[in-house]
């Protein structure tokens, strides 16, 4: 981009980059599956939910941590972290 004009993106969320730890910004819908269907949610206890609960997470726009996934389509995650965007 062009510094001289105004920003032309509107930013949602920002990540830490991290040696083996992965992040998706998507919305996820009641089968908690990311819109893209490419990655999809197994809840347990002790994830962190920032702005939320786990019990309210289904069609919801979500910044997704997570370190490992299967390898099905769509990959199945646990994951450490979830942020709750809208």
């Amino acid at each position: 981009m062009i510094m001289i004009y105004p920003p032309q993106y509107t930013l949602t969320a920002v990540a830490k980059v991290q040696e083996g730890v992965f992040t998706k910004a998507d919305r996820f819908d009641s089968n908690l599956l990311s819109k893209d269907q490419e990655l999809k949610l197994n809840l347990a206890e002790g994830i962190e939910v920032i702005n939320g609960d786990l019990e309210n997470l289904t069609d919801r726009d979500l910044l997704v941590v997570y370190d490992v996934t299967t390898k099905s389509i769509p990959a199945q995650t646990t994951p450490l972290k979830i942020v709750v965007l809208k």
